[in-house]
């Protein structure tokens, strides 16, 4: 996006080239992790590029993913990776098998929430 994609710098709001999200997980929990890219508004038909890196931090930097994932249309969302840790934090699983997250969020049996799939909000009743 564009629209909120600004910084401050000495008092006065400039336009930010930086698109990124970091995401840092403390205190590790065994289970499968899942990492997926989603296109919210799209203002062209040009696909859009997002690229992906999953790092192990300690005890030494690992990489467990880099790719890019590509999204073209509102809503469009794609699994970039998902990954699994041991009780230890070891990583003993990595694969791209796809999985909504969205979906997740619209299925009222799964969390209570019901998301309009076109626009993201919760439907009216």
């Amino acid at each position: 996006g564009g629209a909120n994609d600004f910084i401050v710098v000495n008092g006065k709001k400039i336009s930010s080239p930086i698109r990124e999200e970091i995401v840092t997980i403390r205190g590790l929990v065994a289970g499968e992790y899942t990492v997926n890219v989603s296109h919210f508004i799209a203002t062209t038909n040009a696909p859009v590029a997002a690229k992906v890196k999953v790092q192990k931090l300690n005890p030494t930097a690992q990489v467990v993913f880099d790719d890019t994932v590509f999204v073209d249309h509102t809503g469009d969302e794609k699994t970039a990776v998902r990954f699994t840790l041991d009780a230890d934090g070891k990583v003993i699983d990595v694969n791209r098998r796809s999985k909504s997250l969205m979906d997740s969020f619209r299925n009222v049996n799964r969390n209570g929430v019901d998301l309009d799939p076109k626009t993201h909000y919760v439907k009216q009743l």
